[in-house]
């Protein structure tokens, strides 16, 4: 509780980095600054992807999402997302010597890589230990249909509802966030009870 969304940071990271890519590259056009400008479309479209990959999930960008992890596979997992947010902002920050905000929206997007990668590693960790218990497939099905409340798919809440019941109790909302991220889903907001048993028993 209290803890700011991590996806949030990231979709704030996203945002800041399209506008100043494109003050940026507006800027370096102007002056004839080439390299620079061709670096801000690079840092722009990896706004665009940051907002993609955390935003909401949209039908009418559906097919650009799934071009995504057909060609860049390592974005499907938290670390190889942390991995790129953490280059974008090392980009972003290459661009500084000319606007200052160019610098904090760098390390600000840095961080957020940052914290994709400890805290999703973080979780993992913990959450190996989780599925090393043994509980049976009824056991399993059992209490994810309680946390669903019937329903066929649980969300992020009812995600955390679940592993609660299942004794999982020392990870913190980011920690949360993070593990939902990393279960193999269809639909990125909810999740089928045979994508959670596959994530359970592989860990993907």
């Amino acid at each position: 509780k209290g803890s700011v969304s991590i996806r949030l940071c990231a979709i704030l990271g996203g945002l800041a980095l399209i506008v100043t890519s494109v003050l940026g590259f507006l800027q370096r056009f102007v002056s004839f600054r080439w390299v620079g400008a061709i670096l801000n479309i690079y840092t722009f479209g990896l706004g665009c992807v940051m907002i993609l990959l955390e935003g909401k999930q949209s039908s009418t960008l559906g097919d650009l999402e799934s071009s995504l992890y057909k060609y860049a596979l390592f974005v499907k997992y938290v670390w190889g997302r942390g991995i790129l947010y953490f280059i974008a902002g090392t980009l972003e920050m290459s661009q500084a010597r000319v606007n200052a905000w160019e610098l904090l929206v760098g390390i600000f997007v840095m961080l957020v890589g940052i914290a994709f990668i400890v805290v999703g590693r973080r979780a993992s960790s913990k959450l190996d230990e989780l599925r090393r218990k043994q509980f049976s497939p009824q056991t399993l099905q059992s209490e994810f249909y309680t946390a669903s409340q019937g329903t066929t798919h649980i969300n992020i809440i009812q995600f955390r509802t679940l592993l609660q019941n299942l004794d999982v109790e020392h990870l913190d909302s980011r920690e949360w966030e993070t593990a939902f991220l990393q279960v193999g889903k269809v639909d990125r907001d909810k999740i089928s009870f045979s994508e959670f048993q596959h994530w359970w028993n592989t860990g993907k």
